[in-house]
């Protein structure tokens, strides 16, 4: 994953270390929902809330992800 995967078309890329729910799903690339589903499950990844907003910690999102089991393409 790197940072140009939330960039949209002639933007610059987003170099912040907190991500929006929005910006998570894009960097991950998995619906709003899934991650939703995961967080109440309690297998998403950490988020913070900030006022009525949640923030993901972009070292944290990664840990998340890299702790997930591989898969070898099957389901």
């Amino acid at each position: 994953m790197t940072t140009t995967d939330l960039t949209p078309t002639g933007s610059t890329p987003l170099l912040k270390e907190y991500l929006t729910l929005d910006e998570l799903s894009i960097y991950i690339q998995i619906p709003k929902r899934t991650i939703h589903h995961l967080r109440s499950k309690g297998t998403g990844p950490v988020g913070r809330k900030v006022g009525r907003s949640l923030r993901f910690s972009r070292k944290s999102v990664d840990a998340w992800f890299e702790a997930l089991p591989a898969s070898s393409g099957g389901r």
